[in-house]
């Protein structure tokens, strides 16, 4: 039996952001453990991993699940809805090294570049080692609820166009 896809959704979504939050907590442990303090910007600075973190998640979602929620959608194993979607995710490319250059580089310059700025502008100049873990878990979460969606709706609408649903122009 089919599960709905708005469960199937909002559940990847959850259990993947966990996954991340705890893969990035400890790499960010394991990365900067000799350190007490760490510098948000200049050299050695845990500002750039923080800001593409976006990026990163993006473009592992995008790796990682794309092929594997296309086959759970045309075995059936997830039911398909005939909603329509944006037309940009119509429009987004079938392949994936294509699609995860582009998700990857909307990531970059949606979320990235502006995550840097605000922590640029921040007026923070060090962390802790527990604030910049529990700042990349924070983002880590935040980024991933945000994308995991995206990615999976874009592979609807591989599955929809490959089964003839009309697609908004």
């Amino acid at each position: 039996m089919a599960i709905s896809f708005n469960r199937f959704v909002v559940t990847q979504a959850i259990v993947i952001a966990a996954f991340n939050a705890g893969m990035n907590a400890s790499y960010t442990w394991w990365l900067w453990r000799s350190r007490d303090t760490l510098p948000l910007g200049g050299p050695g600075n845990i500002g750039i991993d923080l800001a593409t973190t976006p990026t990163v998640i993006a473009v592992l979602s995008t790796l990682l699940g794309t092929v594997a929620i296309r086959q759970k959608l045309r075995a059936g194993h997830v039911a398909v809805p005939a909603t329509t979607l944006p037309a940009a995710l119509y429009a987004s490319p079938y392949g994936l090294l294509q699609r995860t250059i582009v998700f990857g580089t909307v990531a970059a310059a949606t979320l990235s570049l502006p995550l840097w700025a605000a922590l640029q502008a921040s007026g923070i100049d060090t962390l802790s080692l527990t604030d910049a873990i529990l700042a990349k878990v924070l983002i880590t979460i935040v980024m991933s609820l945000l994308i995991i969606p995206v990615t999976i709706l874009a592979a609807l609408a591989d599955v929809q166009q490959r089964r003839g649903v009309a697609v908004p122009a």
